[in-house]
């Protein structure tokens, strides 16, 4: 290994380290102070940061997407394992559509957010009531009011926003250091 691969390798690992704590504490935290705070939808919140800055790297949003969920099951038993999947697919797509349309058109962060949460939430609900209907589950088919995921969903597209000007302001620092 070269000196000058170093960076990235760190740079590597300290992705994994984050996503690795990430996925351990965010159930469990949520299952010990006993408070509903997947109502907060914080999977989404992770997935949709890790897409900024991990986005040539799939790999990472898959496993997260696979992870999280069913992390978050084998900690606390909450959501039952088919939510689990579902939810594992729902945000593999909020990844997937998200990094395909926002790092292949730099401008579209608005348009790719709303695609992926569109299309993430409407494969989400048409499985979840094929597995209600069929009686794979039990309840209802929406457990979060509508209200309450399009403010959640406005929450995050703030912070994504927030965090690519943070991210952009930053770059043109280093891009004027490097040219001035």
């Amino acid at each position: 290994m070269t000196v000058e691969k170093q960076p990235a390798v760190t740079k590597e690992l300290l992705w994994i380290l984050t996503a690795s704590v990430t996925i351990a504490l965010v159930p469990t935290v949520s299952h010990l102070i006993n408070i509903p705070l997947y109502k907060l939808n914080p999977m989404h919140w992770i997935i949709y940061v890790f897409c900024l800055y991990q986005y040539k790297r799939m790999s990472i949003i898959l496993v997260l997407s696979i992870a999280l969920p069913l992390i978050s099951f084998l900690t606390t038993g909450h959501p039952i394992l088919l939510k689990s999947i579902l939810i594992g697919v729902e945000l593999f797509l909020y990844g997937a559509i998200f990094i395909t349309l926002f790092h292949s058109r730099k401008k579209w962060l608005f348009s790719a957010f709303i695609i992926s949460k569109l299309v993430g939430i409407t494969i989400y609900y048409a499985g979840k009531s094929v597995f209600v209907l069929g009686e794979l589950i039990s309840g209802p088919i929406i457990t979060v009011p509508l209200i309450n995921q399009f403010v959640l969903s406005i929450g995050i597209f703030v912070l994504l926003l927030v965090i690519t000007l943070i991210r952009n302001i930053s770059l043109d620092k280093c891009t004027d250091q490097i040219s001035g």
